[in-house]
């Protein structure tokens, strides 16, 4: 079985941010945080002798944060995929993964009428903002 992870707020933990000239707070994927037990499922995976790889809406020029963290935390993936700034379905349905980790609700839409099962890792601003679209899904954890 293939098992995908998105990278960002998904392996990773999202932050609240804000900028030193304003009172706005905003949520940035921190790739120094990583999200304990999202790393733990993919190694679940791993050891029960599935595939498990990567699939981000990065582009290639903005890889080296992924390889750094992959190697830092030692995570066993097979391969990293980087749509450049694409939703992620073509892409997954070209690697034909069976399950997908995302805490993009919009990513996680444009898989329902596929064959690819999905898990949502939720996001702290939409658990807050639209609890009723993450109850939709079949939550990770």
């Amino acid at each position: 079985m293939l098992v995908t992870f998105d990278f960002d707020s998904t392996l990773t933990t999202p932050v609240k941010e804000s900028l030193p000239w304003g009172s706005e707070t905003f949520w940035e994927a921190d790739t120094s945080v990583p999200n304990e037990k999202v790393l733990d499922i993919l190694q679940a995976f791993v050891d029960e002798g599935h595939r498990v790889e990567v699939v981000t809406t990065r582009d290639r020029t903005n890889s080296e944060e992924v390889f750094e963290f992959i190697n830092e935390h030692s995570l066993p993936v097979r391969d990293i995929h980087f749509t450049g700034r694409n939703d992620k379905r073509e892409t997954l349905l070209e690697l034909e993964s069976d399950l997908h980790f995302d805490d993009s609700l919009r990513d996680l839409r444009l898989l329902e009428d596929t064959d690819v099962k999905t898990k949502i890792v939720p996001h702290p601003h939409d658990e807050k903002t639209r609890p009723d679209e993450v109850e939709k899904f079949d939550r990770a954890f």
